[in-house]
This record gives structure tokens, C-alpha cells and sequence, in this order.
């Protein structure tokens, strides 16, 4: 079901508010099979992920064995249910000019990974109440040679990790994490 919407709406998420700038279709996951009673919503997800602007996942509690992967440039992605992984890492990041809020995501592994999108990841908003993670809570990566994350805003309000809480890791040559 896609509605297009403009303004300021309340989509299931108690006293918050998200301030919708421009038009957008909001695409509900569970309205294509993203379910509670699902033992995994990988594959559902991604499909929705890789092919919409914008997608939100309502409140209830939703069980992932891979990485949600959130790899489309100037997307909104609303996770507002609770994420819970046995996948690396939760979720993994690849773009430029999205916006991604996540109210709760726990990892038996790992949390969010962010990464270089092959040239630089850049112009994002990140907004993650908790990242509960076993091993790493939030890492930005670069593995690519001459690429980068950068001028990304993140707004975090807690962490809670096993190992390492925010992971940087620049791997070859001409990488940068910076602006941020």
C-alpha cells in the first residue's frame, strides 16, 4: 500500500513526531509480509529496502538472521519496531543523503555498520535510540582506496556493547571518516 504524505504525522510511535519536508510514499513493511511471527524478515525487508524511497517499520518486535541492508542513496528508512539480529551485523549502511532513524536494534553479533558505498557515503542523518550489540555497537568503515564517510549528522542516545562501542577503520590508502 503506498500513501503519499506531507506535513508532520505521527506514525505509530507514541509521542514522536517525524517531519515529512517533501512528498513521499511511505511503503509499510508489514503491509508485504514483514511480519512478528516470521522466524526471519530478511529477505522481505531487503526486497522493500533495495526498491522503495521509503519505507517504516512499524512498532512490534521483528527477527532478522542477515543483515538488514539499507544500500539505496536519498532514502528514508523509519524503523520503529524493534530489530532483532543473529545476523554480522544488524544492519549495514551504504549511500549517500539518507535519512535512517532506528528506535531499538539488538545484535547477537553486531550493530551498525556503515560503509564507504565504493566512493564516499556522505550528506546522511543517522538517529539511533539504542544500539544494544554483543561485540561492536556502531562501526564506519572504509575499505575502498579514495573513499570515505563524511558530513553525515548521527544522533545517538545510547549504546550498550560488548567490545568496542563507535569503530572507526580506514583500510587502504586516501580513506577519510571526517565532517561528521
Amino acid at each position: 500500500m503506498d500513501i503519499t504524505v506531507s506535513g508532520i504525522y505521527n506514525i505509530s510511535s507514541g509521542n514522536k513526531k517525524f517531519n515529512v519536508i517533501d512528498t513521499h510514499n511511505f511503503v509499510f513493511a508489514t503491509d508485504y509480509g514483514v511480519s512478528e511471527t516470521n522466524d526471519d524478515n530478511s529477505d522481505k525487508l531487503n526486497e522493500l529496502l533495495a526498491n522503495n524511497d521509503c519505507v517504516v517499520l512499524p512498532m512490534g518486535t521483528y527477527k532478522f538472521n542477515k543483515p538488514i541492508e539499507i544500500f539505496r542513496s536519498v532514502a528514508t528508512v523509519i524503523l520503529i519496531g524493534t530489530i532483532q539480529s543473529t545476523a554480522d551485523w544488524a544492519i549495514k549502511i551504504k549511500g549517500v543523503a539518507q535519512n535512517v532513524s532506528a528506535r531499538i536494534v539488538k545484535g547477537t553479533n553486531n550493530g551498525i555498520q556503515i560503509l564507504d558505498g565504493n566512493v564516499a557515503s556522505g550528506g546522511s542523518v543517522f538517529s539511533f535510540d539504542l544500539i544494544d550489540a554483543s561485540k561492536i555497537g556502531l562501526e564506519l568503515n572504509c575499505s575502498h582506496e579514495n573513499s570515505g564517510i563524511q558530513a553525515c549528522n548521527f544522533y545517538l542516545n545510547r549504546i550498550s556493547y560488548g567490545t568496542i562501542g563507535i569503530h572507526f577503520i580506514c583500510s587502504s590508502n586516501g580513506n577519510w571518516i571526517n565532517q561528521n
